[in-house]
């Protein structure tokens, strides 16, 4: 094999073909990572919800609703507590 075949092959093709392997290696991990931690977090949601569908008086189920300004509103003086859902954006 001529030094220019040689110098192509160990010094580019050799290095290229490590990167890919690399790449591949690092995204199967972090794609098998990221599906077991949303079914973890899926879990985790579906037991609080689980948990928070049945708290109502005499274990009914209930759906909790999101108040604006909390519980403890009072028409005249305002809100009492910060927003209780935090899913709501402040106008």
């Amino acid at each position: 094999m001529k030094l220019a075949a040689r110098l192509w092959l160990l010094g580019a093709g050799v290095p290229m073909v490590g990167i890919l392997v690399a790449l591949l290696l690092a995204g199967a991990f972090f794609e098998a990572l990221l599906a077991r931690e949303v079914d973890r977090a899926l879990l985790t949601q579906a037991a609080v919800e689980s948990v928070s569908l049945f708290d109502g008086p005499r274990g009914e189920p209930h759906l909790h609703k999101c108040e604006p300004w909390g519980p403890t509103y009072q028409k005249n003086q305002g809100p009492q507590t910060p927003i209780s859902c935090p899913f709501l954006l402040p106008l």
